[in-house]
């Protein structure tokens, strides 16, 4: 924390103390307040008979603001119900915004959809309904929530997170339009930045997705799907032990995301940590038992442990829930090595890696392509 700036609030609520009428001066104070996360401050500042007194809606909106942000979720409730004629329209904002910060998105889409919102708050409702479908993985209805304001031509955070979906949608070239066009208007667009760092990713543009990745994390050291691109770039670069830290940060950050267990632990494999990857394969397995991939990645750890019979059972599972899946094709071959067929356990592996792929879409598979003739090449 900045110390100047604490000094600077300290001295601002001094002044305010001398002066309760002063609301501009109010206003500075919350706004100091939140700069400097001098959440300590807030019980000296909730003064009644000032709040009650005071008419401006941008003292209680900022009020409100400083009291979701600090996650004091009590005192929020409690201030959106006794100031709530203050805060007219915005009210429903709040509730929303509150909700959404403690991860209640049942509540967001309740309080938000099917709302015939006005037109001074419809934007950022629009917008908190719309990161809660995505979060939620309801990405159709984030992009239609979206269309009517990126099409008006509103700021750039529609923009944004409208350029994140479409990625995700695998509408790559709208998606990096859209990126483009938010960080035109805020170049620190952390939505932006990471739907154009997911491009350069599937496009190959390594250094130029380099260098928003680190643009990411500089912005948010703590973002977990950055992260994961990051391990991913390694990975196709052939920095084993590189990726292996990138897939570490991004599953402590973002623990629920099946493709970066999968990616972790095709990482650990290629670095001998068979324990470590049996371990992960089984968390994305956890996460998602029909994810064909995780089971063929199991099938691999049973064959590096001589359980021949085992890995029989999680090839035939894998390829039961998908007949094309990778790593259990690439089980096979290793079972026909093992068994003197080096010909047919040649070709397969052959077929595997020349299998098609699409030319605008880079799945893990191609990922774990690329490392494994990196792999080769080296031998």
């Amino acid at each position: 924390m900045d110390t100047i700036s604490k000094e600077h609030t300290e001295k601002l609520l001094q002044f305010w103390h001398q002066d309760k009428s002063n609301e501009q001066l109010f206003l500075d104070l919350l706004s100091s307040i939140a700069r400097t996360e001098s959440y300590d401050l807030i019980a000296q500042v909730n003064d009644n008979a000032v709040l009650t007194s005071c008419t401006s809606i941008n003292i209680h909106a900022s009020f409100i603001q400083l009291l979701i942000t600090s996650r004091d979720h009590t005192a929020t409730a409690v201030y959106l119900d006794k100031y709530s004629a203050y805060l007219g329209v915005w009210k429903l904002y709040f509730q929303a915004l509150s909700a959404f910060i403690e991860c209640n998105f049942d509540t967001v889409i309740e309080l938000l959809s099917g709302e015939v919102l006005e037109s001074e708050v419809a934007y950022d409702c629009a917008l908190i309904l719309a990161r809660t479908q995505y979060i939620t993985g309801d990405i159709n209805s984030a992009v239609r929530e979206l269309t009517p304001f990126v099409k008006a031509g509103r700021n750039s955070g529609a923009a944004g997170l409208y350029a994140l979906c479409n990625f995700d949608l695998g509408n790559y070239p709208l998606s990096h339009e859209w990126a483009n066009i938010a960080l035109e208007n805020d170049k620190h667009n952390i939505d932006a930045i990471l739907a154009l760092a997911s491009y350069f990713v599937i496009t190959q543009e390594l250094s130029a997705a380099e260098e928003a990745i680190s643009h990411c994390l500089q912005l948010n050291p703590t973002l977990g799907r950055a992260w994961s691109l990051q391990g991913q770039l390694n990975l196709y670069r052939g920095d084993i032990a590189s990726a292996l830290q990138s897939f570490s940060s991004a599953t402590t950050y973002m623990p629920d995301h099946i493709g970066t267990w999968h990616l972790f632990a095709w990482t650990q494999l290629f670095s001998n940590e068979l324990g470590q990857a049996e371990a992960a394969f089984s968390k994305a397995v956890n996460l998602n038992p029909s994810f064909s991939e995780s089971h063929g990645g199991l099938a691999i750890v049973e064959i590096q442990k001589e359980n021949v019979d085992g890995a029989k059972k999680l090839i035939k599972l894998a390829l039961r829930l998908d007949s094309g899946c990778f790593t259990a094709r690439y089980a096979q071959s290793l079972l026909l090595e093992r068994e003197g067929s080096l010909d047919e356990a040649s070709q397969l592996v052959e077929s595997i890696l020349q299998s098609e792929s699409y030319i605008d879409s880079i799945s893990y598979k191609q990922l774990v392509q690329n490392a494994l003739l990196n792999m080769a090449n080296k031998d």
